[in-house]
């Protein structure tokens, strides 16, 4: 007992000595203030570590949480053009899309007489490009405006970094060999939207409708004259018909003669462009004026027998390029 109370009563002596001239101090500490010291110590510099490693790691956080701040801002902006360029691109389809209708009706198919080729391709243009494919892409892609305040992770759900970028990758691809064809087939649209409708302007003016109903009563080329004094050549189709019946436009055109020409009686002339020009002769009356446009069909003058003529009945001749040929060899 004795000994465990000179233990608990135990100190240490400390002197603090001057260093020139002085009383010596002498200091009495009890053993467990030292330890309570030393531990208090120890725990600071624990804490102080701690605090120091915990510091290092909040700016490290920190540093990371800018980089993908900005990480983020770039996908963003990446995507956005992605969008913006889908945009184009199904605008660019709907264009085709447009052309192919129009196309379609100009030649006189339904839908269901011709498949479209954007049809055909399943959601696919371009050598088999997946458009369905590369607007999934583009839509799975994390879209979120709160990216700039809360980052989070630079991935879309279920995809890492790698897989992000590689989808990002196929759709700018995808983008990229789009366009050209799109713009390639916009531009052959277009001009076989002209080049049909210039067809069909051809065709609506070529003089192939019969311009009246009748019979036959007179070919072109040499015949024996009506008239007496031996054979003639007969530059026109006689077709006999009632006096009054109406007479139409052989094909669209543009008036360019209406009156009386010698032997003729009451002509008119029209021309139908690409060469081609019809007159309508020996009419009892006409009902369109000079310098007008009349189209395939249209009634223009109706049949009599004026000029030099032995009956009711409509002389038709057609010129190809100021050379007279035979209308049978026009009218189908």
């Amino acid at each position: 007992m004795k000994r465990n109370r000179s233990k608990h009563k135990a100190h240490w002596t400390v002197l603090i000595i001057p260093t020139y001239y002085g009383r010596v101090t002498n200091l009495k500490v009890p053993g467990w203030l030292l330890k309570m010291a030393a531990g208090v110590t120890i725990a600071i510099l624990a804490a102080s570590m701690y605090l120091l490693v915990y510091n290092l790691q909040l700016r490290f956080e920190a540093k990371h949480y800018e980089e993908l701040k900005v990480t983020n801002r770039r996908q963003q902006q990446e995507i956005m053009r992605l969008k913006q360029e889908e945009e184009i691109i199904r605008d660019k389809m709907q264009a085709v899309e447009k052309l192919e209708r129009q196309v379609r009706e100009l030649v006189g198919l339904t839908p269901s007489e011709g498949a479209s080729s954007l049809d055909e391709g399943a959601g696919s243009m371009g050598g088999g490009i997946p458009l369905d494919g590369i607007s999934e892409g583009v839509d799975s892609l994390p879209q979120s405006s709160s990216w700039n305040e809360n980052p989070g992770p630079t991935k879309a759900p279920g995809l890492d970094g790698d897989e992000w970028l590689e989808i990002a990758q196929r759709i700018a691809t995808g983008f990229d060999e789009l366009n050209p064809l799109l713009e390639q087939q916009v531009a052959s649209l277009e001009k076989l939207k002209t080049d049909v409708i210039s067809r069909q302007q051809y065709l609506a003016a070529l003089p192939t409708r019969w311009p009246v109903k009748g019979y036959i009563t007179s070919r072109f080329g040499y015949r024996q004259s009506p008239f007496g004094g031996g054979k003639e050549f007969h530059d026109g189709l006689d077709i006999a018909a009632n006096i009054g019946a109406p007479i139409v436009a052989a094909g669209n055109g543009k008036v360019i003669f209406a009156g009386w020409i010698t032997g003729y009686g009451r002509t008119v002339i029209i021309d139908h462009g690409y060469g081609h020009r019809t007159q309508y002769s020996h009419t009892s009356s006409i009902l369109v004026k000079q310098s007008q446009t009349v189209k395939s069909g249209e009634v223009i003058a109706r049949v009599g027998s004026t000029g030099r003529s032995t009956g009711p009945h409509l002389h038709f001749m057609v010129s190809v390029n100021g050379k007279l040929v035979d209308p049978l060899g026009v009218l189908p």
